[in-house]
């Protein structure tokens, strides 16, 4: 079933996606439980994961300060198409706002 995150539909190919990344690397710390256990945890947090991505996203382009295009020049490369320069803005923008986040934790 996919989700909807402030108005934004999240497919479930991202949640199938997700799940099948945390199902190996919970297989390998969790060798001893059952694999039922092993999958209902992979789904749940597979959800969690997703979400808080949004949200962190959402958040971020929300912020007025722009990225510099030199900043994304120097990721993406100055020969690199519109949706790759939009792509490189958002994890730039995402990156800036979880630096914030966590500059006050110790």
């Amino acid at each position: 079933m996919a989700l909807l995150v402030n108005g934004e539909r999240i497919e479930n190919a991202a949640l199938d996606e997700e799940r099948r990344a945390l199902r190996i690397a919970l297989a390998e710390k969790m060798a001893d439980e059952p694999v039922s256990e092993i999958e209902e945890r992979a789904r749940e947090w597979s959800r969690e994961n997703v979400i808080e991505r949004v949200l962190l996203r959402q958040a971020a382009l929300r912020d007025p300060e722009p990225i510099s295009a030199e900043a994304i020049e120097s990721v993406a490369g100055s020969d690199c198409d519109a949706d790759t320069r939009k792509e490189v803005e958002v994890r730039l923008r995402t990156e800036r706002l979880i630096a914030r986040l966590t500059s006050h934790a110790a």
